[in-house]
């Protein structure tokens, strides 16, 4: 569970990074080591994803689909039986989200925008060289010419930034892509039955904003344990991921369940988290926020709603410490998806 709160924590502090992004939204709409090479992930045919979860109480129920990223790039999803559910529910539950804005004004909105111009770099122009550890440095280069060739630009970047645009342009050569598609296929039918759409949502207001994004500007993040995480995924998870991909695509959790789940995106999270930056704006106990906002909401629609549909990602749903755990300690019916059939 925590792994995945960080992933999409993670997400979301990268967007803080730039916060031009999101407090602006409404102005701007030794040697280096051997890579082993990987084949695009190829599904081919209509895929049915995994089945449902179900959690009940009563007569009232929530099916509860578990998505993962990165998925394949080239995925023709059948989810005509999603549709079908999402028909008959009168309510669709969203992953709990942050959200970090400011009350202020359009043209304040656009000076704040100024203010976070190069809030990606490095503070006092270093590059990676200079602050990366040589041998950390030497497998950066080699990741870097395999996916993003000759590109320059990246070596002024944070370690955070750097590792995450490299990370983005991995997926893509392998025939992966970390976008919401599913997440958004099902916002989609839920508009199209008129499904009240309910996503939780912890707003944050920093009191001064711009002298958040001065001081962020021009602090060092410690975010090498972050980048070596990144490079270590790529280094050694990249056929995990491809396989977890697949095995989505054909519904096949077991498989998902048994592979091991490297922990980059907790490790970048937490350099985020325990900056100053994050204490100044009141970014504090994250995961176990949005957790329990999101439970919260859970238990509310399944009390008012004799159908909820909802979509988490799939690793708040296994395990000993997951959503669903939880769930039960209450007193809900947990179902889990049969067995997938080899």
């Amino acid at each position: 569970m925590m792994q995945s709160a960080m992933w999409r924590l993670n997400n979301l502090l990268m967007t803080a990074l730039f916060l031009s992004m999101c407090l602006t939204s409404s102005v701007y709409a030794n040697t280096q080591p051997k890579i082993i090479e990987l084949d695009k992930v190829m599904v081919k045919g209509v895929i049915p994803g995994p089945d449902l979860w179900k959690v009940s109480k009563g007569n009232h129920v929530m099916w509860i689909l578990g998505t993962i990223s990165p998925l394949p790039s080239r995925m023709d999803w059948d989810s005509h039986h999603i549709n079908d559910v999402i028909g008959k529910s009168q309510s669709l539950l969203l992953p709990p989200t942050l959200k970090l804005d400011a009350d202020m004004g359009f043209f304040q909105k656009l000076m704040l925008a100024k203010t976070a111009i190069g809030i990606k770099n490095n503070p006092e122009k270093q590059k990676l060289q200079d602050i990366v550890p040589s041998d950390m440095y030497q497998r950066w280069l080699g990741l870097k010419e395999k996916y993003m060739g000759n590109n320059r630009q990246v070596e002024k970047y944070r370690p955070i930034v750097a590792a995450h645009r490299l990370f983005e342009k991995a997926l893509k050569k392998s025939g992966l892509n970390d976008n919401p598609k599913v997440v958004n296929t099902v916002k989609k039918m839920a508009k199209k039955h008129r499904v009240n759409i309910n996503q939780p949502t912890w707003s944050i207001s920093p009191k001064e904003p711009k002298a958040a994004i001065k001081q962020l500007k021009d602090t060092p993040l410690n975010d090498l344990p972050c980048f070596d995480k990144k490079l270590e995924r790529l280094e050694q998870d990249l056929e995990h991921m491809k396989t977890r991909a697949v095995a989505w695509s054909y519904g096949d959790i077991e498989t998902i369940e048994s592979l091991p789940f490297p922990q980059d995106n907790e490790t970048c999270g937490l350099a985020l988290l325990n900056s100053e930056f994050a204490e100044q704006i009141g970014l504090v106990n994250v995961p176990e926020t949005l957790k329990d906002l999101w439970l919260s909401e859970a238990q509310k629609s399944l009390a008012t709603h004799s159908t909820t549909f909802a979509v988490l990602p799939i690793f708040n749903l296994l395990g000993d410490d997951s959503y669903l755990s939880l769930l039960a300690k209450q007193g809900y019916q947990i179902k889990a998806p049969a067995k997938f059939k080899k």
